[in-house]
């Protein structure tokens, strides 16, 4: 109804009961975000990444949270660690070449997004994060 500090605190409460189901902790920062509450939501995601490490839903919310924060070390870093441990989701490389464009490295991330594209080819936002980055490269006609 459009309380949102009320949500905040419900949720902080749904929180404390979930305790150690890092899937529930997840649901729960999923809420946080749609709640425009970056801080609550990495916190959760981040205690149901340490209950669960193999919580991948999870480990790319927080890689998301931590772009979305500009905090761009933290989730370069576990680009990199989503690229190790899922080889074959376009998850890392798209959340890298988006630090990259943050940093103004254009073509690296045109080459991460290119990776991201040829791994989920049905995402199309991977299609236009490439174009995005070609086009900032000045590589237009590649683009």
């Amino acid at each position: 109804v459009g309380d949102r500090e009320r949500a905040r605190l419900i949720l902080k409460q749904m929180s404390a009961r979930a305790q150690a189901d890092a899937s529930w902790l997840t649901t729960i920062a999923r809420q946080h975000l749609r709640n425009n509450d970056l801080t609550d939501a990495g916190y959760v995601l981040e205690k149901a990444a340490q209950i669960d490490a193999a919580n991948t839903e999870a480990q790319i919310l927080l890689a998301e949270v931590e772009l979305a924060k500009g905090d761009l070390d933290a989730a370069q870093t576990r680009s990199m660690q989503l690229s190790e441990a899922l080889p074959q989701s376009d998850a890392g490389p798209r959340i890298f070449g988006h630090v990259l464009m943050r940093r103004g490295d254009f073509g690296g991330a045109a080459e991460q997004f290119q990776r991201a594209l040829q791994l989920n080819d049905g995402l199309g936002v991977n299609a236009v994060n490439l174009h995005v980055a070609l086009v900032s490269a000045g590589r237009r006609d590649e683009a």
